[in-house]
């Protein structure tokens, strides 16, 4: 089956690999023993305000670091807290890599959909430098990163605006995601998607997906 002309892929567990965890247990042994009981898992701290505020670019680095810091014990440093913040980044597969050139080379339009911040696109960015010898604002047409455009998944809003600015008809577009709710809301809009397993996007099956629409 033919995919559609513009291909449109989330970032973490889809085109690099993240361990959200990774960063909580970086943080636990740094928090308040208060905290520790509140802060235990990815989404005990998604679900703090400054978290969202931080993802939809209404404060910059600096600050959502100095929020983290009242939950650290005396005399955790701001380059700590980065450490531990940067914890979830893992690695991007060569063949990811390779699959989006062939793709763009193909004559596909590729373009990028992320609930992330300033601090992990710099960081992913470095990443793909060094690994592979490339950025990966190279590899897309396309680039809506949530702090940049003010709208994280699945808010209709953040799919409503890729519409807006790539010019492409919902129908056109497959969305390529690990989040089901990520998924189910791009349906909702009318695009075709693809849920893949967090870090298990295969690429010998890529091709043969099954298109999914609402």
């Amino acid at each position: 089956m033919q995919l559609p002309s513009y291909l449109l892929f989330d970032l973490g567990g889809v085109i690099i690999n993240i361990d959200f965890e990774r960063s909580m247990q970086a943080f636990y042994p740094l928090l308040l023993p208060e905290y520790q009981p509140q802060l235990q898992s990815w989404n005990d701290l998604a679900q703090r305000p400054f978290f969202h505020d931080y993802e939809c670019g209404q404060i910059d680095t600096p600050t959502f670091y100095s929020h983290l810091k009242q939950y650290m014990r005396p005399g955790v440093s701001i380059e700590e807290i980065e450490n531990a913040w940067m914890a979830l980044l893992l690695d991007i597969p060569a063949g990811r890599v390779r699959l989006l050139q062939r793709l763009r080379t193909a004559g596909y339009r590729l373009m990028l959909l992320s609930n992330t911040n300033p601090a992990h696109i710099e960081r992913i960015e470095a990443m793909f430098n060094r690994l592979h010898a490339t950025s990966f604002y190279k590899l897309f047409d396309d680039l809506f990163f949530s702090y940049e455009i003010g709208y994280t998944k699945p808010d209709s809003r953040a799919f409503q605006y890729v519409l807006d600015k790539s010019k492409a008809q919902a129908n056109d577009i497959l969305f390529i995601d690990d989040s089901a709710a990520n998924t189910e809301a791009a349906a909702q809009v009318g695009m075709h998607t693809y849920l893949v397993p967090q870090n298990q996007l295969d690429i010998a099956k890529f091709s043969a997906y099954e298109i999914q629409k609402s």
